[in-house]
């Protein structure tokens, strides 16, 4: 009997032990929600400054005792200055942005913007004269 009430007692720590892995997701803040490309996280408590950051790399670990599929945001990795977009349609709409001295022909505004370049002209690069 006491051997059984060990062995729960490992599988029940080791279960909890497992829920707390930290996770790195990139995404979106809304109203203590996390949203990613793929998912969408509750969050039960933010780190400080958090707010602060609407969009950027964040880790997170899932709560233990908050409820079923919510987590805590532990740490914010990255912050973007601009909000990058999570989806972009697939419309060919060509712009032409700069990214440093480079110039390159995106498929629309939105992947442009994803990708944190400045806006040149409308149309492919290369086609005004």
């Amino acid at each position: 009997m006491k051997k059984l009430i060990v062995l729960v007692a490992l599988v029940l720590s080791a279960t909890a032990a497992l829920g707390n892995v930290a996770e790195r997701v990139e995404g979106k803040l809304i109203n203590k929600r996390l949203v990613t490309a793929h998912e969408t996280y509750q969050l039960t408590s933010l780190v400080a400054g958090a707010q602060e950051c609407a969009s950027g790399i964040f880790t997170i670990v899932e709560d233990t005792f908050g409820g079923s599929d919510t987590y805590s945001l532990i740490n914010v990795d990255s912050c973007f200055k601009t909000v990058r977009p999570i989806f972009c349609p697939e419309v060919y709409m060509p712009v032409c942005a700069a990214n440093g001295e480079e110039e390159r022909t995106y498929s629309n505004t939105c992947f442009m913007n994803g990708s944190g370049a400045k806006f040149v002209h409308l149309g492919e690069c290369g086609t005004l004269e």
